[in-house]
Parts: structure tokens; sequence; C-alpha cells
């Protein structure tokens, strides 16, 4: 049945997909355009580093690695706890983080890049999915 909802004089609108408290509640589609906005916000983090020195060989890699972990990654760690990500979503998410990091160090697009997150103590977006996941439960 189709009702208007008033409150104090305004009518409250029907919806499919909402946010409540800055976490997404509805369908699939909906849930993964939130991540994916998230993660936009992440790659702009990110590029803003490069006001602080964080350009292609001119900072340590320690460094970068260690701003991109407390600065960039947290915009994205506050969600997954909550949120459903699906694994190729997941795998989408994790090729996007490399190519951002690789660009900060001016690596090849195709190296391989599992001894370089080792090196820089970074986690993988599906690790850091899986870990948040658990310590939720």
């Amino acid at each position: 049945m189709m009702r208007n909802f008033t409150l104090n004089g305004y009518e409250i609108p029907q919806t499919e997909n909402v946010e409540y408290l800055d976490l997404p509640i509805g369908n699939s589609e909906f849930v993964w355009n939130f991540v994916e906005e998230k993660w936009k916000k992440v790659e702009k983090s990110f590029y803003s580093l490069y006001g602080l020195g964080c350009k292609p060989k001119a900072a340590p890699p320690g460094l970068v690695g260690f701003l991109y972990k407390q600065y960039c990654q947290s915009i994205f760690r506050y969600h997954l706890d909550l949120v459903f990500v699906g694994e190729t979503k997941l795998g989408e998410l994790d090729i996007r983080q490399n190519l951002l990091i690789k660009r900060m160090f001016d690596i090849k697009k195709y190296a391989r890049f599992r001894p370089m997150l080792e090196a820089l103590r970074l986690e993988t977006v599906e690790q850091l999915y899986m870990k948040f996941k658990i310590f939720f439960m």
C-alpha cells in the first residue's frame, strides 16, 4: 500500500535506498555506488598528499606508505565493517589501489606489486575488508 507519511507537517518521501548514519541501506547497486564514492574520496585524498611533498621520486617510500595508510585508507576503512562488498568488486578496488601507489613511485603499470605492499606495510583492500569483518564479529 502506498501511504504518505508526514512529520510535523513535512511529507516524508518513500524510497528504496537510504543512507542512515552515513551507512547505506538498500540494494546492492546502491551499496556499490556508496563504496565507489568512498573510494573516489580516497583517490582525491591521495593526490592531496602532493602538497606535502609526496610526489613521484620525491618522498621516501616509507613515508608515503605511512601517510597513505593513516590518511587515505582511513576514509575507506570507516565503513567496511557494516557494508557488504562482493569478491569481484574487492578485486577491482585492489587493482585501483595498486595503480594509485604505482603512480606515486613511477612504477610500470604491469609490474608485480605484492612485495612493494609488504615493504610499505600496506594491506590489500581485500585484507582490510576481511580484517574489519572479523573485528566486527
